[in-house]
């Protein structure tokens, strides 16, 4: 049997949770895609990877825009037609309302559809390797509830609230992909890894 390198891709890896994920996944004899906005963090990330005897590769993308996490997906099928793992960890809690080109609400697009449609973009490579998919969420409040115009209505607002429902749809999302892309083989779940 060929021993064959695993690979890994992770989102928001370019600084915190994201970047130590990168850089131990590296060093464990991943190839770790590491995926961010800033050019200039995401050669730091990669060097710090290298440095410690991994693999490691910047791609860059802009998770707010639909268009470029589908573009983001394609060049990473390319470029690994088999991927072992993708960790949507890229997430934040903006207290200032803003909609994005794609008419979301900066809370939703970055937390919630980025990560379903680079799932989605991502899923002939996950399936081929019996992946699994690891999507950060937060410890949601007992009773927490949340409706699709609260998450993406013309009323989505931001700050703690629309974090927190973002999160408990990631949570909802993830449970809805294992019942749909679980017989592909490829797994699905979410983790919360306390307040860092």
């Amino acid at each position: 049997m060929v021993n064959q390198t695993r690979i890994a891709v992770v989102t928001g890896a370019t600084s915190g949770l994201g970047e130590a994920a990168a850089l131990a996944l590296a060093g464990a004899g991943w190839q770790v895609f590491v995926v961010g906005r800033d050019p200039a963090r995401g050669a730091a990330t990669v060097a710090k990877a290298r440095a410690a005897g991994g693999t490691a590769e910047f791609v860059g993308a802009d998770l707010f825009a639909l268009a470029d996490v589908r573009r983001l997906a394609g060049e990473l099928r390319r470029r690994a037609p088999r991927i072992d793992l993708l960790i949507n960890n890229a997430g934040g809690n903006f207290m200032k309302r803003e909609i994005t080109g794609d008419g979301l609400e900066r809370s939703f697009a970055l937390n919630v559809a980025a990560p379903f449609v680079l799932t989605e973009g991502l899923l002939p490579s996950l399936a081929a390797a019996g992946g699994r998919v690891v999507n950060v969420v937060t410890g949601v409040p007992k009773g927490a509830r949340a409706t699709l115009e609260q998450l993406a209505g013309p009323d989505a607002a931001a700050g703690m609230g629309a974090y927190i429902r973002a999160k408990l749809a990631l949570q909802t999302l993830t449970i809805e992909q294992q019942r749909r892309h679980g017989a592909r083989g490829v797994s699905f779940v979410s983790l919360h890894p306390g307040i860092i």
